[in-house]
C-alpha cells in the first residue's frame, strides 16, 4: 500500500516539474506570439493616421508598449528553450543582468505606467474639459514623457545596482531574482503593482465626477460649437471604455499579484506554478487596451476600415470630363 502511494506521489511530481518546466520555458513563447499577433498590427494601424494618432496618443504609446511586452516574452522563451535543449549551466549574474528578462521587467513597469497614464488623462479631460479641449495634445505629450522619464530612471538605476554588486554564480536561466538588487528588483514591481491598482481606482473616480459634473458647466458651449459638443461624446464613450478596461485590469493583475505574493511565501511546486500563472495572466493584460478600445470606440474600427477601402480596394475620384462644342461661324 505504501509503495503504491508512493509510486503515486513521484508521478505526481514528475507531472508537477514537468508543467513547471514547460511554464518557465515554452509557455512565454505562446503568450509572447499571442501578444505580437494582437498588439504589433494595431499600433501602425492607428499610427499612421492622423485623425487617431492626435485624439489617442497615450492610447498609440500603450498599444506600443504591449507589443514591447509581447516580444520581450517570446524572447525570454526563445532564450529558455535553447539554454534548456543545451544544459543548465552557471554563469556570473553579470551576464545576465542585459539579457532578456531585463526587457521583460522593463515592460511591465512600461504597463503599469500606460494604465495609470490613461487614467490620469481621463481625470483631466473630465475636471477640465474645455482646458484639455484647447491643450489636450501637450497634456498627451507630457504624460507620454513621465512614463518613459520614471521608466528609464527606475530599469537604469536597477541595472547599475545589479552591475556594482560583488560576482556570484547564478543559473544561466537568468531568473530576475537571483540576478538583479533584490531592493531595487522589489522596487521595481511594486511601482508596477501601484500603478496598475491606481490605475483601476482613478478611472472609477473619472466615471463618478464625469457623472456629476460633465455637461452642467459647459451647456452653453454644446450648443454653439459642434465640434465641441462630438468632442465631449467620444470623451465620454473613451472614459466608458477605460472602466471597462480597468475592471479587466483588476482581474488580470491586481487580483494574480495579491495571489502571487501570497505564493511566493511557499517553496512547494504547486505554489510556483500558481505564482507563473499569475505572471501569465499580468503579460495578458497588455493586450486589454487593444481589444476592449477596438471594439468599444465606434471611431477607430470604421477610420482604419475606411483607410484598407480607400488604399486598397481601388477607390479612386473619378472626373468624368465634359465635352465642350463651340458653334462655328457659317459663312
Amino acid at each position: 500500500m505504501d509503495l503504491a502511494v508512493n509510486e503515486t506521489t513521484t508521478e505526481d511530481n514528475i507531472v508537477l516539474s514537468n508543467e513547471k518546466y514547460i511554464l518557465h520555458s515554452y509557455a512565454y513563447l505562446f503568450v509572447g506570439t499571442l501578444i505580437i499577433l494582437i498588439s504589433i498590427p494595431a499600433f501602425p494601424l492607428v499610427m499612421i493616421r492622423k485623425a487617431l494618432r492626435e485624439p489617442y496618443a497615450i492610447l498609440v504609446v500603450a498599444f506600443f508598449n504591449s507589443g514591447l511586452t509581447g516580444i520581450s516574452a517570446m524572447l525570454v522563451g526563445i532564450k529558455r528553450t535553447i539554454v534548456s535543449n543545451h544544459g543548465e549551466q552557471l554563469v556570473d549574474h553579470h551576464e545576465c543582468v542585459l539579457n532578456a528578462p531585463i526587457l521583460l521587467l522593463t515592460s511591465y513597469l512600461l504597463n503599469g505606467l500606460s494604465l495609470l497614464m490613461n487614467s490620469m488623462e481621463r481625470i483631466s479631460v473630465i475636471t477640465f474639459p474645455l482646458y484639455y479641449y484647447k491643450h489636450g495634445k501637450r497634456i498627451s505629450y507630457s504624460l507620454i514623457a513621465a512614463q518613459y522619464v520614471i521608466t528609464i530612471t527606475v530599469i537604469t538605476s536597477t541595472v547599475i545596482a545589479s552591475l556594482i554588486e560583488p560576482t556570484r554564480r547564478v543559473s544561466n536561466f537568468c531568473w530576475l531574482p537571483n540576478v538583479l538588487s533584490r531592493p531595487f528588483l522589489i522596487t521595481s514591481l511594486l511601482l508596477t503593482y501601484i500603478a496598475s491598482s491606481l490605475s483601476v481606482i482613478l478611472t472609477a473616480i473619472a466615471v463618478f465626477i464625469f457623472k456629476k459634473k460633465v455637461g452642467k458647466p459647459v451647456a452653453s458651449n454644446l450648443s454653439r460649437n459642434h465640434n465641441l459638443s462630438h468632442f465631449l461624446k467620444n470623451q465620454k464613450r473613451f472614459t466608458q471604455t477605460s472602466i471597462i478596461s480597468c475592471c479587466f485590469t483588476f482581474l488580470f493583475v491586481v487580483m494574480p499579484s495579491i495571489v502571487e505574493q501570497i505564493n511566493r511565501l511557499e517553496t512547494s511546486t504547486v505554489s510556483q506554478i500558481i505564482v507563473m500563472y499569475c505572471v501569465y495572466l499580468r503579460l495578458l493584460n497588455s493586450c486589454n487596451l487593444v481589444i476592449v478600445f477596438f471594439y468599444r470606440q465606434r471611431d477607430l474600427p470604421s477610420i482604419v476600415m475606411r483607410y484598407f477601402r480607400d488604399h486598397f480596394c481601388g477607390r479612386k475620384d473619378h472626373v468624368q470630363s465634359i465635352k465642350t462644342c463651340t458653334n462655328a461661324p457659317i459663312n
